[in-house]
């Protein structure tokens, strides 16, 4: 019974109907498995194959049960068995959260709904499996940051509340409460102007004013007599719209000052305008403020970055309260290993700044390494030693700038170099300075050129050395910017790379070759040929790579044959998944791939026979070599091998007649370089395909 069924599901599937019901399925978001009455696998779309991580091969046949964690597993057959027996459904039309279990033995959450359908006398059962995994762990995130705001407001000694249109509280923190004395149960539910011994009527106009659409009033205040535990107190009450409900806001909130003590919390806000809330410690603006005073009083003095290593993990793994105890411990060591007229600063995060005169220390290196010290003791987080390793940069006022402003921004750079140098201490340096600040101006200016398309390509040729005929064009990509001017590729593609944008960057290119290859086709009297485009690793190894350059590709309705990829080694490292299937499918879908400035990374001939590339590309830094005994005999190894797998040979960086002679007595089949042609504009390329090599 059980293979006419499977003959009868193939027949169906082979049909008009069939292919567009398997279609339909494919295309669903959810995983979709189809099951006979025995807890066989008859169907299996392409969204349960990446929710479980087998392949739709591998599951056709098997029991359902597989895809369970053990504790569900053991109990589905004669959940089945039940049922089909006439027992009570359990979970059919009914559906419910459960779990599922990948290829790998990786347990997550999931939703299953299951209908049945009865198919020439069988019983089959239809799963849809929608994974919960990121809604639960929202709703995870969500209820900590629901408790972590109510802890927030429950801590402010400020009298806080909501009240709606009936001018009933709503919501009432504790010191609310605690002021009136009273638990608050007494307190939700009952009209604000119960509490008010005095001005009832003015609070009460003033709240339907808040209320009212369109009358401009957004925020009012007024001081009223609320009733305390033992007397009235005057109570300074500001009540505003919330400003994301604007005009049609259901609720106002409140926060009132108890005045009778007004000189308290005047000092209170003053200490809080000038300190850091969790540690006590300057903030910024006064920390700046000092730095202006000491300018004018003392000669020298030194301001110190130190930003802590490894942080954000304590706060990943440990969570933020711990992550906050920590950050107050390190902030009470700061205080005391530091001299005493000091000052210490906490500029957010896990970043202090400190700013010391030379009179109260023997030497930065001494401060520095006593801060050092002080941050390396032991901290114990849930009973476990923790140790923490900071980096420190450090300015110096007046050597450094005049400008006490600027130290604090100069003190992190010298910090982002002791980071990038791997040392724990770093000074000001202000051409490393000027580096970091063009990297972030070229990095914003790219992502504004990117926007508005300001980048243009230039083609430069590569030539057949046996026919010299123009072979192919690698597309290099030019900016010239309005304020930096011409930037070069050699600065803009690292820095690009390095960011989110390099993948930005890519894309644009390729749609720019691609828009020129389409022109070109259009056009009778030109002959295009391959252009080759740089990708960056990181977009190599995204899993949908391939399958988005060649759907960019088919709507530019362009030949796959006239695209070439060109990748550097690095690409190739990490032989991920992810990066064999994108080359296997550039390769059936005909695009040619090519190893870009082989020799300038990791440079293992033996790995080529695992790649399934077209091209290798030589970098210029052995072509400059050529012409000398060693040079020579590399070049010639790194072709004889590249043969020997059937891969096609360029070399890039040609800039004289005589490497270009050798090259051809080696058997290189292309050449690449200026002394065979510049990069050029694409009419100026296409003008001439049909001139040989002339050299210059």
């Amino acid at each position: 019974m059980r293979e006419e069924n499977a003959k009868l599901i193939e027949l169906l599937e082979t049909t008009a109907a069939g292919k567009l019901n398997k279609a339909f399925l494919d295309a669903a978001v959810d995983g979709i498995i189809i099951i006979d009455e025995w807890g066989k696998v008859q169907s299996f779309n392409k969204s349960a194959e990446r929710l479980f991580g087998y392949s739709q091969t591998e599951m056709l046949g098997k029991n359902v049960s597989v895809l369970m964690p053990r504790h569900y597993a053991k109990h589905h057959d004669s959940y089945i068995r039940n049922y089909v027996g006439g027992g009570k459904a359990k979970i059919i039309g009914i559906g419910r959260d459960v779990e599922g279990k990948t290829a790998d033995g990786q347990v997550f959450p999931l939703h299953l709904s299951v209908g049945e359908t009865e198919l020439a006398g069988a019983k089959y059962f239809i799963g849809i499996c929608h994974d919960l995994t990121e809604y639960k762990n929202t709703l995870a995130k969500l209820a900590d940051a629901e408790r972590r705001y109510k802890e927030i407001l429950e801590g402010q000694t400020q009298l806080l509340c909501r009240i709606d249109r009936q001018h009933k509280i709503t919501f009432a923190n504790q010191s609310f409460c605690s002021h009136l004395g009273q638990h608050p149960n007494q307190v939700l539910g009952t009209p604000i102007a119960k509490f008010a011994t005095d001005n009832k009527a003015l609070l009460q106009r003033l709240l339907k004013q808040l209320f009212r659409a369109k009358n401009g009033v957004n925020q009012v205040t007024v001081t009223i007599l609320m009733e305390g535990k033992d007397s009235s107190k005057p109570v300074e009450w500001t009540f505003s719209r919330p400003e994301k409900q604007g005009e049609n806001s259901t609720e106002i909130q409140g926060l009132g000052i108890d005045v009778s003590e007004r000189e308290v919390a005047i000092q209170q806000a003053e200490y809080f305008r000038d300190h850091d809330g969790l540690t006590g410690l300057l903030n910024k603006h006064a920390f700046l403020i000092k730095l202006k005073d000491w300018s004018k009083t003392t000669s020298t003095f030194s301001v110190l970055h130190i930003d802590l290593e490894n942080f954000g993990l304590i706060n990943q793994k440990h969570g933020f309260e711990e992550g906050n105890r920590l950050l107050v411990t390190i902030a009470d060591r700061l205080a005391s290993c530091l001299p005493e007229t000091s000052i210490c600063c906490r500029v957010g995060g896990d970043d202090f700044l400190v700013a010391t005169k030379p009179e109260e220390y023997d030497g930065l290196a001494l401060l520095t390494e006593k801060i050092q010290h002080a941050i390396q003791r032991p901290i114990t987080i849930d009973k476990v030693p923790f140790t923490l390793d900071a980096f420190v940069g450090v300015a110096s006022f007046p050597a450094d700038t005049l400008q006490t402003d600027w130290l604090p921004e100069m003190a992190e750079s010298a910090m982002k170099d002791a980071r990038k140098k791997n040392e724990s201490v770093a000074i000001f340096d202000a051409s490393y300075h000027d580096r970091l600040k063009r990297h972030l101006d070229v990095e914003q200016a790219l992502k504004r050129a990117l926007e508005k398309e300001h980048l243009t390509i230039a083609l430069q040729p590569k030539y057949e050395i046996a026919t010299s005929k123009l072979n192919s064009c690698e597309v290099l990509v030019r900016w010239h910017d309005e304020e930096l001017g011409a930037v070069s590729p050699a600065e803009f593609v690292p820095i690009a790379e390095r960011s989110h944008l390099g993948v930005r960057l890519d894309r644009y290119v390729l749609q720019q070759a691609l828009s020129t290859l389409a022109e070109l086709e259009k056009d009778p009297a030109s002959e295009p040929v391959p252009l080759a485009i740089n990708i960056t690793p990181n977009h190599f190894s995204h899993a949908d790579f391939s399958s988005e350059i060649i759907k960019t590709i088919e709507n530019a309705g362009v030949s796959n044959s006239l695209i070439e990829l060109e990748l550097t080694e690095g690409a190739f490292i990490a032989m991920t998944p992810a990066v064999k299937q994108n080359l296997n499918s550039l390769q059936k879908a005909g695009i040619r791939v090519a190893i870009d400035d082989f020799g300038t990374g990791f440079s293992s001939l033996s790995y080529l026979k695992n790649l399934k590339v077209d091209e290798l590309k030589i970098d210029k830094s052995f072509i400059e070599e050529i012409e000398t005994e060693t040079g020579s005999t590399v070049v010639r190894s790194v072709i004889n091998i590249a043969k020997a797998y059937d891969l096609r040979v360029t070399a890039e960086g040609i800039e004289e007649s005589g490497q270009l002679e050798q090259l051809r007595q080696m058997g290189c089949d292309l050449a690449q370089g200026y002394y065979l042609g510049k990069p050029q504009q694409v009419r100026e390329i296409f003008g001439c395909i049909k001139q040989p090599i002339t050299g210059g």
